[in-house]
């Protein structure tokens, strides 16, 4: 009994060391960002407009979605003054997608990277897109099948990643690349569908150093993917070899195991670099009724690789003459292979004019149970 006792008045003893969560948030006095948008200032350059969504915490709440906008001279500023506004403690340690508007993308995107790089608060982690128009239009819009906007355009991203139609890149990623200088960033693309009731992952914002330049758009931004290696699998159609004049006949494949070699070659001062993308590709629809011979399957082959060949020199026509960047890395190839070459020029003024001869070999290995 004794030896009970002494136990008992130890452990009150002990219990008196324990302390709560004397800082402890209740949910409902939470305000739980999960998306950010980052815009320019109408008529205002050198201000920026910071958008907040969260989902409503507050039980019998009308609304799902919070909305919160605010202008300032940095995303802290805009952020501090939202805050000012609001009965609710904002917390950005949540949020799982940033959102840059066209017009702040065209103007540079590392001032608004160092933000969320230096600032322990915010993820690092949270994946970046380009909106087509404004950022603060985008979160706002009032999608039917999920109210939960930013985490609604996560699962679009990542999805619309696995089908290698776009890539994945986290706000360390596109640090990163900004600091590596071997080439030039690129994000996803994404806009409000006609309705204004859904988003779509329309293709690839490609920049030129920090400066939005232009877009590469569905088959496009697929083919860019093929090109960058970051492609496991795709779909493509193209005009099989049976279109005529008067009438197109198009296939469907599956292209995987694809790789995208890349060689350059210096003669003398002039510089050339050779890409050849391969693969294996599954014929998944081919509308002729009669049954594909050998010939025909090399035939199908010819056209595909044509058609993908030419696709493929819009892109760098795009890449090199119109954005004049290089988000493929080629000046990697040249730095390596030729050193000396390399630092005896400017890469950025000869970039354009380089060749880049393209050629493609992609073997038709199944043609589905019907031949």
């Amino acid at each position: 009994m004794k030896r009970y006792v002494i136990g008992l008045a130890v452990m009150l003893a002990l219990s008196l060391t324990l302390t709560g969560c004397w800082d402890a948030k209740q949910l409902q006095d939470m305000y739980m960002s999960y998306g950010i948008g980052i815009d320019t200032a109408e008529g205002q350059s050198n201000m920026v407009t910071v958008t907040l969504t969260a989902p409503t915490l507050t039980e019998g709440a009308k609304e799902q979605l919070q909305i919160l906008s605010s202008q300032g001279h940095s995303i802290d500023e805009a952020i501090n003054d939202m805050q000012a506004k609001s009965h609710q403690i904002i917390s950005v340690a949540h949020d799982r997608v940033l959102v840059i508007g066209e017009q702040a993308a065209k103007n540079g995107i590392s001032e608004y990277l160092d933000t969320f790089v230096r600032n322990p608060s915010i993820r690092n982690d949270m994946y970046v897109t380009v909106a087509k128009g404004k950022a603060e239009e985008l979160l706002n819009i009032q999608l039917k099948q999920d109210p939960f906007i930013a985490l609604y355009l996560t699962q679009l991203l990542e999805k619309n990643r696995r089908l290698s139609k776009v890539p994945l890149v986290t706000v360390v990623d596109l640090f990163g690349k900004m600091v590596d200088k071997d080439s030039d960033p690129v994000l996803p693309y994404v806009e409000v569908t006609e309705g204004r009731d859904g988003l779509i992952a329309r293709g690839i914002a490609v920049f030129a150093d920090d400066k939005y330049k232009g877009n590469l758009l569905n088959d496009g931004a697929v083919v860019f993917m093929m090109m960058s290696n970051k492609a496991k699998s795709v779909n493509l159609t193209y005009k099989s070899f049976k279109s005529t004049e008067n009438d197109d006949v198009y296939s469907t494949v599956n292209i995987h195991g694809i790789s995208n070699d890349i060689k350059c070659r210096l003669n003398g001062d002039k510089l050339s670099i050779d890409m050849k993308i391969k693969g294996d590709a599954d014929l998944i629809e081919h509308k002729v009724t009669r049954p594909l011979s050998e010939s025909d399957i090399g035939r199908e082959e010819q056209a595909l690789e044509r058609e993908l060949i030419n696709d493929m020199n819009d892109v760098m026509r795009k890449l090199q003459k119109e954005y004049r960047s290089d988000p493929l890395g080629l000046c990697r190839c040249v730095k390596i292979e030729y050193p000396d070459y390399y630092d005896s020029i400017d890469w950025k003024s000869i970039y354009p004019d380089v060749d880049v001869n393209i050629s493609a070999e992609i073997n038709i290995n199944r043609i589905g149970t019907s031949s």
